[in-house]
């Protein structure tokens, strides 16, 4: 899989994509293929070095994301293998398989359409998923 890696502090220069073994689901975890993430300001000053509690390198940026769960974890039971689903992650989620804890994902409704509902999923994913599902029925 590829994934988005900054490695040291700086400019967009700083950002290279990497391949490397897909992650594998840990205990309470569900691994997602990613069909968009988002690039935000906060993930540019992550990769400046002046984010607030940001990672340090190396690092992989993304904020959120939302995609297909394709493997659970030990001691996963509220989602399945297929479920549409998004995430706030912080970091991580620039990749194309990303592990997250079970209970940070949010299953997402089949009404909503994707990947057109990556961007600003704070609100879409998290805050609104009913009225974004009731937008989208309607188009």
């Amino acid at each position: 899989m590829k994934r988005v890696v900054v490695d040291h502090f700086g400019g967009p220069e700083v950002v290279r994509v990497v391949e490397e073994d897909d992650p594998r689901a840990g205990s309470g975890q569900v691994r997602v293929r990613v069909l968009a993430s988002g690039v935000s300001l906060s993930d540019a000053q992550m990769r400046a070095g002046t984010y607030l509690g940001g990672p340090k390198p190396p690092f992989t940026p993304g904020y959120e994301l939302v995609g297909v769960v394709d493997e659970l974890g030990p001691g996963c039971s509220r989602l399945h293998e297929g479920d549409r689903v998004g995430a706030l992650t912080q970091w991580g989620a620039n990749a194309e398989r990303v592990c997250v804890p079970e209970t940070y994902a949010v299953l997402l409704s089949r009404l909503m359409a994707m990947p057109p509902s990556a961007p600003g999923m704070g609100i879409t994913c998290t805050m609104r998923p009913t009225r974004r599902a009731r937008l989208t029925r309607h188009l």
